[in-house]
């Protein structure tokens, strides 16, 4: 098993006040949470550009 990063507070407030602009539901933050989590856990991980489009293309990718 293994353990995704958590993410920063300050990091959270801010993708949560961006889901509610989105007006994302709120039953499906949990969701959106996980992934954004699966995602900085990649960024952290693996060597990736510092282009952000190329560093999400790759993430989607794998």
């Amino acid at each position: 098993m293994f353990s995704l990063l958590n993410i920063p507070n300050v990091i959270l407030t801010k993708y949560v006040a961006f889901l509610n602009r989105r007006k994302i539901p709120p039953a499906h933050f949990t969701e959106y949470k996980k992934w954004l989590r699966y995602f900085l856990d990649f960024s952290d991980k693996y060597p990736v550009p510092s282009d952000k489009a190329q560093r999400v293309r790759l993430f989607v990718k794998n």
